[in-house]
């Protein structure tokens, strides 16, 4: 599995998986449960994955 090669490269101390769905028990998805218009911190998560690797932070959304 993906993971299984992670855990094995000598380069990744560690792994984590986001859930972009929010869970009701678990408060801290970028979109509602039932999928609905994601959460205004969904703008920021996106501007920050799509920056090229060691660019400059993207600009503050707050």
């Amino acid at each position: 599995t993906a993971l299984g090669a992670w855990e094995a490269h000598p380069r990744v101390d560690a792994a984590f998986q986001y859930t972009v769905r929010e869970d009701p028990l678990f408060r801290s998805g970028l979109a509602p449960a039932r999928l609905g218009e994601p959460y205004p911190v969904f703008d920021a998560w996106k501007a920050w994955g799509g920056r090229e690797p060691g660019g400059p932070a993207p600009a503050d959304p707050c």
